[in-house]
């Protein structure tokens, strides 16, 4: 864990990263806004302002304060920021702030039910994936899912206004509320209908699929790893690389049910464990308290770990990379965090290469019908998700030349075993 005074430096560093974000993205947003090519007075003022004359129009863009260099204008406005003063809308002719506040309100109304119902969608849809995971079921859920995490959001909002508000006119097309009626609760719940749709059905997939990764599946294999000669052999192959007699300090990245975190906390070592699934992470947990060990979980971007640099000894990852579309971050992340002369363990393979390789294709099947007249079940290998493996490089690459160029690119000593 850290202590606190690695966290203060630690926390002073992502506000200090924080606060150059916000005002880097200030400057770019006013800049753009104020370089556009329509006249400013044309949104402020509109039609009026084709009538007036040359000196109306200099006196009223110095009142703006728009004759100021770019510049002047920010600090200007910055200045006013910090007191809380956001400026003028161009296109309201009000207080910013008086507009935001008139707003939120519907903002909320919307955002709130909106993530809830969302994420407890996602949590049935990814239950019933476990449940009845490689069933006709499955499959259509994560076909249907698939094709709607596609879709663009415009688009969707079009079709759903099309047939429900022009063709069958069941629901408003737009508005908070009809005119008139804004305290009538039946109707805010009719103009709410559309827009949450789109919303749910946008990320609906997204949020359903990392349940489903959460995976009663990918447990049950780790469970039984656990509990076999697998959990043993794991244990020499690793401790067998460093004397975990030493106060070591280990990183398991893409824990998922936790593995690996639960072994090395058997013998003893401080083990951290990080996955960007919390359905994962739970299950890890549940099989730590069962072995009656007490490694750190942390629900975190393995593209961005929330550690300081140089933080650990060892870094350990299974079967991660292949999932992962920018696997060469994950690499440089691997490298920041790891201490001088640490340790990187790294045990992946050439997974899903069958897909793009049909001489590998062939060997696949072959395999798969060999299984099923052995044991009498199929162990299918062939039905993996090709939408989404087609966004993971790391499904094309060759390995291990891809990690050796990369790693020894990032100043790392390679040993292949």
């Amino acid at each position: 864990m850290m202590t606190r005074k690695k966290w203060l430096p630690y926390l002073a560093k992502k506000l200090v990263i924080f606060l150059v974000s916000v005002l880097a993205l200030s400057i770019i947003v006013f800049a753009v806004s104020r370089l556009s090519p329509r006249d400013p007075l044309v949104s402020y003022y509109g039609e009026r302002t084709e009538k007036m004359s040359p000196a109306e129009r200099q006196q009223t863009m110095e009142r703006l304060g728009l004759n100021a260099p770019l510049t002047t204008q920010y600090v200007r406005w910055l200045e006013g920021a910090l007191r809380g003063e956001f400026g003028i809308s161009y296109k309201y002719k009000q207080d910013v702030l008086d507009v935001i506040a008139a707003r939120i309100g519907n903002t909320l109304l919307l955002g709130l039910p909106g993530f809830i119902l969302t994420f407890v969608l996602a949590l049935l849809l990814g239950l019933v994936c476990a449940w009845r995971e490689d069933s006709w079921l499955d499959k259509i859920i994560s076909k249907a899912g698939t094709v709607l995490s596609c879709v663009p959001e415009f688009w969707l909002s079009l079709v759903l206004i099309l047939f429900f508000s022009v063709i069958w006119r069941l629901l408003p097309s737009s508005g908070a509320y009809t005119i008139g009626r804004e305290n009538d609760i039946g109707d805010r719940l009719r103009h709410l209908v559309l827009p949450m749709s789109v919303m749910i059905l946008s990320h609906l997939w997204y949020y359903a699929y990392s349940q489903w990764e959460s995976g009663e599946g990918y447990n049950r294999y780790i469970t039984a790893e656990l509990e076999t000669f697998r959990k043993a052999a794991w244990k020499r192959q690793i401790l067998r690389r460093f004397d975990a007699r030493d106060a070591i300090r280990v990183l398991d990245v893409g824990t998922g049910p936790g593995f690996f975190a639960c072994i090395l906390s058997e013998e003893g070592l401080e083990v951290t464990a990080i996955d960007q699934s919390a359905g994962m992470l739970e299950k890890a947990r549940e099989n730590a308290a069962k072995l009656g060990v007490h490694p750190t979980f942390m629900h975190m971007n393995v593209n961005q770990m929330d550690f300081l640099d140089e933080s650990f000894d060892v870094i350990v990852n299974r079967n991660v990379t292949s999932t992962l579309q920018y696997p060469e971050k994950l690499y440089a992340e691997f490298k920041r965090v790891l201490k001088p002369g640490g340790m990187l363990l790294i045990y992946d393979a050439n997974w899903h290469a069958h897909l793009y390789d049909p001489e590998l294709m062939k060997k696949v099947r072959a395999r798969e019908e060999a299984h099923f007249r052995k044991y009498g079940t199929r162990e299918v290998v062939t039905e993996d998700n090709p939408e989404f493996l087609a966004t993971c490089p790391m499904t094309r690459y060759k390995r291990p030349e891809w990690d050796e160029r990369v790693l020894t690119d990032l100043g790392f000593i390679l040993n292949f075993l």
